[in-house]
Parts: C-alpha cells; sequence; structure tokens
C-alpha cells in the first residue's frame, strides 16, 4: 500500500479486517492504530453495493471531523 500527500483527496482501499489490527510489535501497532484513527473519522456513508462480488462502503470523513482539522 502507498499514500501519497494528497491536495484535495484520500482515497483508501482496505479490508475491514485492517481496521481490527491489534498487533504486539510497537511499529505494526502504530500502523494499526492509524487504520483506527481513520476508521474513527470516516463515518458519513457515500455508498453502499457490491463489487465482483464483495460488498463495498465508500466513506467519508464526517464534517466534525474536518471542523477538528482546520
Amino acid at each position: 500500500m502507498a499514500v501519497s500527500r494528497p491536495r484535495r483527496k484520500l482515497i483508501v482501499v482496505a479490508s475491514r479486517a485492517v481496521f481490527g489490527l491489534i498487533a504486539a510489535d510497537v511499529d505494526e501497532y502504530e500502523r494499526g492504530a492509524l487504520w483506527k484513527h481513520l476508521r474513527r473519522e470516516c463515518t458519513r456513508l457515500l455508498w453502499t453495493g457490491e463489487l465482483c462480488g464483495h460488498g463495498v462502503r465508500i466513506l467519508r470523513v464526517s464534517s466534525e471531523a474536518n471542523d477538528r482539522s482546520e
């Protein structure tokens, strides 16, 4: 997975299992904490459906999280 510095939006494609990650290794734990923080902030559902036989939900950062980051 790669992430760059987005100017307008960040699109993340990940399994739901990524957001439940809790690791014993400190570095892995910090990466897991980042995913969990991202999941907490993305609460506004934009679309839900199926793609290639997989359930898909598209979420965006809630307006409250946007207000905190400004």
